[in-house]
């Protein structure tokens, strides 16, 4: 399979999982998408020296720095994670809000094309491609 066509699967499954707000991807709990982010580190750990070579062919970066990128994405993916744990946490009370009890609620919002630079080669007209959702807070009465 090209790398256009994986992208477009990838893009496509996150499309599915997504499924207009109604599927498996935003009816799942914060704790489950967490887990499966923290399912995602787990098996990408050991891969982090195939990964980094090929970061390090792609876009020309030294080795150490191809490895503390990949370091800095797990630690990033970890952060995360906590930090939502705890906004969660937070969340959990009550809230008055001009005369009302509120309760604040994140929930996805959608797939996300992520795109970074890429250097200037024959590589640079394809984007990066990664299925992916965002987040929003909202608020219903408690």
């Amino acid at each position: 399979m090209r790398v256009a066509e994986a992208r477009l699967t990838l893009f496509a499954a996150a499309a599915r999982a997504w499924a207009g707000g109604r599927g498996e991807w935003p009816r799942a709990s914060s704790g489950e998408r967490i887990g499966c982010m923290l399912d995602f580190v787990r098996k990408a750990r050991p891969r982090r020296e195939p990964v980094a070579r090929a970061l390090m062919w792609e876009v020309g970066k030294p080795w150490p720095d191809c490895l503390k990128e990949f370091d800095r994405t797990i630690e990033y993916i970890e952060a995360t994670a906590q930090a939502l744990r705890q906004l969660e946490k937070d969340a959990a009370a009550p809230v008055p809000a001009g005369g009302f009890v509120a309760r604040v609620r994140r929930t996805p919002l959608g797939v996300a094309l992520c795109l970074g630079p890429r250097p200037r080669s024959s590589a640079a007209t394809r984007p990066r491609l990664a299925g992916s959702s965002t987040t929003s807070r909202t608020s219903s009465a408690a």
